[in-house]
């Protein structure tokens, strides 16, 4: 049996890495807050050993990579989104531009013709991506006293929250030409600030008003927004999200993973992320250790410090790909490990 989860296999080291996509065995990283100004370009057709072809560079930050059929998107942050043919995979090509000068342009989806920008708190901005030589974007939605820095995709719709302060999950839609937002869902009890869609299951991350108290908790929601029990004590809110076979719930934290068993309505700790000094060894510290691995970020006496904090991350095979702090990492998934349930 294994034992460990992730076995770590390589590292990269980045000026600037917040995102990527993996599109024909390379994975595009960008990074809005880092120095980069661009994207780098990941060989990952050799998982154990990955390495980086190029980077292409640009005025601003870009914070947002989509692949689509065989074109690539990429915002760059108060000017454009770019788009990119990908013929040949280490050498994208320019195709157009659509302006969008001036906006924060914090995430990005697709859907068919039209992008989909949250923007800060200019709100919702669409690009039409047949209109390259058009004013973009062609239709905003701000959100009252509110901001939108996240978009999830659900279904042909799209989920946000917009702060701690605004109690509503939204819920919009694009049909016939028109931005609408179709709900505003406030729930009992419990202010959400966090949104992931996980197998037909919407998770919530916020506020829960328990008695005259009011603690940090998920609540699991199913498709049609009905809670699947009551809201599970949860202190920190999750980086990453992700669904696993038997239906339970994978979350990733800065250096940490947890389990939430739907079943027993538990949250399990599962192991937590160092690297010695010096050397940077990679370490897990499972759950059952004699010390609660995941709220120690140094130990003097071994000399070990918690991993970079983990922004983004994709199972493929056997292997799983994530970026901590600055550095894209290759892991392999032990045999035996949960992750390899990550549907």
């Amino acid at each position: 049996m294994s034992r460990f989860h992730l076995e770590l296999l390589k590292r990269i080291t980045l000026k600037g890495a917040d995102r990527f996509v993996i599109h024909k065995g390379h994975a595009f990283v960008c990074g809005l807050y880092g120095e980069t100004r661009g994207i780098h370009i990941l060989n990952l057709e050799n998982p154990e050993e990955p390495d980086q072809v190029r980077s292409v560079r640009f005025r601003n930050a870009i914070g947002n990579v989509f692949v689509q059929d065989n074109t690539l998107y990429a915002t760059e942050n108060g000017r454009a989104i770019h788009k990119f043919d990908l013929e040949d995979i280490t050498d994208p090509q320019l195709v157009d531009s659509f302006v969008l000068l001036g906006y924060d342009l914090y995430d990005m989806r697709i859907i068919g013709d039209y992008a989909f920008l949250a923007m800060n708190w200019d709100g919702i901005g669409v690009v039409d991506l047949n209109l390259p030589d058009e004013i973009q974007p062609v239709q905003k939605q701000k959100v009252e006293k509110g901001y939108v820095e996240r978009l999830v995709p659900f279904g042909e719709n799209l989920l946000f929250t917009s702060g701690s302060d605004d109690p509503f999950l939204y819920e919009i839609s694009f049909v016939n030409g028109s931005l609408n937002i179709v709900e505003k869902r406030e729930f009992t009890d419990f202010n959400p600030s966090k949104v992931f869609y996980c197998r037909d299951e919407v998770v919530l991350y916020g506020k829960f008003k328990k008695g005259k108290k009011e603690i940090n908790a998920i609540s699991v929601l199913n498709a049609a927004f009905q809670p699947l029990g009551e809201p599970i004590r949860l202190e920190r809110p999750p980086n990453l999200c992700f669904s696993l076979s038997n239906g339970n719930i994978l979350f990733g934290f800065d250096y940490s993973y947890v389990i939430l068993d739907k079943t027993r309505g538990t949250i399990i700790p599962l192991f937590a992320q160092f690297e010695q000094d010096g050397s940077k060894q990679y370490v897990e510290i499972s759950n059952d250790s004699n010390r609660i691995a995941s709220d120690v970020s140094y130990d003097a006496n071994i000399k070990r410090t918690c991993m970079d904090s983990l922004k983004c991350a994709y199972k493929q095979d056997n292997f799983f790909f994530a970026i901590h702090g600055d550095d894209f990492i290759s892991f392999r998934i032990g045999e035996d490990s949960l992750f390899q349930n990550i549907i």
